[in-house]
């Protein structure tokens, strides 16, 4: 028995598999990693994805889809073995081990499955949380937007307003230099009063300017005709001298 069970695990690998199994192409220097995978459209946005599930290990899942196939494949091969009744047919316990590693790969692939279907809602609860965060956070933007805008308008009211506020001040200061309205109308009333006492010491003088006046003229005028008569008197004389 022992003979038979190394020679069933050596012999699939020369023989072609019994039972064709989805595989994706390997790497070669004939046929480069970035060809097409039968089976999957490259137009689909999970390309990527799907091919390196079936390809290789991922940094994301632990066990890939391909390992899973292959161990499958082992089994379904020695099974169709065992049942056609084949001279290299594996014996019930190799089958039966075949099919517990092939159940196990299976578990454990979905396992991953599993967990990258709860990371996923995990990412989409993340991905919503941020695109709420986002929206929160361009409502507050806005919001602080608006309130600087506010507060701009705010800032140059209130800048103009302590402008006439030091206006006001620099005039209350010129005008505190200033005698009070009291002062101003005592002041003014003195004036008045002196105005007044003026006028009629004018209007005095204008009287007794006007009265001398009169009476140098008449002087004068007396002068004149004293001179007049004193002449006519030495002209008379003359004449009768003569």
């Amino acid at each position: 028995m022992p003979p038979k069970k190394r020679k069933a695990e050596a012999e699939p690998k020369a023989e072609e598999p019994l039972i064709d199994l989805p595989q994706a192409p390997q790497a070669t220097e004939e046929t480069p990693a970035d060809r097409e995978i039968p089976g999957l459209d490259p137009k689909d946005p999970l390309y990527v994805e799907k091919s390196r599930l079936l390809t290789k290990d991922t940094v994301f899942l632990g066990r890939s889809c391909k390992q899973a196939l292959l161990e499958f494949q082992k089994f379904a091969n020695a099974a169709c073995l065992r049942n056609k009744n084949a001279e290299d047919a594996p014996d019930e316990a190799e089958v039966e081990r075949l099919r517990s590693k092939a159940l196990r790969e299976l578990r454990l692939f979905s396992v991953e499955i599993k967990k990258q279907k709860l990371q996923a809602r995990a990412c989409e609860r993340e991905i919503a949380d941020c695109e709420r965060m986002e929206e929160e956070t361009t409502r507050e933007i806005a919001a602080a937007e608006e309130r600087i805008q506010k507060l701009r308008e705010r800032l140059k009211e209130e800048r103009a307003v302590r402008a006439r506020k030091e206006e006001y001040e620099a005039l209350a200061k010129l005008i505190n230099q200033l005698p009070s309205k009291k002062e101003s109308r005592a002041a003014i009333d003195r004036l008045e009063a002196d105005c007044a006492a003026l006028e009629a010491k004018k209007a005095k003088l204008d009287a007794m300017y006007n009265e001398k006046s009169a009476r140098v003229a008449g002087v004068l005028q007396l002068l004149d005709d004293l001179e007049r008569s004193e002449l006519e008197e030495e002209l008379e004389k003359q004449i009768e001298e003569a």
